[in-house]
């Protein structure tokens, strides 16, 4: 056993005791073979402080990362809503300056009777009405508002666009500037059928440009 010097209050203990009895420091002393020893009054931390300029700047490089991300999505919904107006204003350009086929068909019209065809204008514009007598009677046609035709049905005075209505007609042409909105073309075999056909077929084909 050896004496050694307390690095706390300097008093000699023994090398062997756990605890200086005079302070009560713990005793963490190893002794060397040989002479002298080594005193270890506090066990040494070996955690790094954490180093506050890394920490700043890894704060930083998120912070660009960030903007970065954000300023990406901001330009590509801006970008997608330009596109899709630049699309939407060239479709409407496209549509407004190429024709429109409003109806395209054959209609059978029985003799006395009549036949309304539906048909939208999506925007106003030059509508031109090609129809022919591929058989059958002689008809009346007409373009009537879509309102007109219950009018019509009831026997009522309905309204007509001069230009578009023809009497008895075999080939049928008019052409005239109309408003967006929804018509009828009214196709009107007048005969009774006893000494004529008894239907027609009629050809009609409507188109619209700007």
């Amino acid at each position: 056993m050896a004496l050694i010097k307390c690095v706390e209050c300097g008093k000699e203990i023994s090398d062997k005791a756990a605890s200086c009895p005079n302070c009560g420091i713990p005793i963490a002393s190893q002794v060397s073979s040989g002479e002298g020893f080594t005193f270890n009054s506090a066990a040494q931390s070996t955690t790094k402080k954490p180093n506050k300029h890394f920490a700043k700047t890894v704060g930083t490089i998120i912070g660009v990362i960030v903007i970065l991300v954000g300023a990406w999505i901001a330009f590509t919904v801006i970008r997608t809503i330009i596109s899709d107006g630049v699309i939407n204003k060239a479709a409407e350009v496209m549509l407004n300056s190429s024709p429109v086929t409003i109806i395209d068909e054959i209609e059978n019209v029985q003799a006395h009777s009549w036949q309304a065809l539906p048909f939208n204008l999506p925007y106003a514009g030059v509508l031109t009405i090609d129809a022919s007598i591929e058989n059958g009677n002689n008809i009346h046609i007409e373009v009537i508002p879509q309102e007109a035709l219950q009018v019509f049905e009831n026997k009522g005075n309905y309204g007509v666009f001069a230009n578009f209505s023809a009497s008895q007609t075999h080939l049928y042409k008019r052409t005239g500037r109309m408003v967006a909105g929804n018509y009828y073309l009214l196709l009107q075999d007048k005969t009774w059928g006893i000494f004529s056909s008894k239907a027609s077929d009629v050809r009609v084909l409507a188109k619209l440009t700007s």
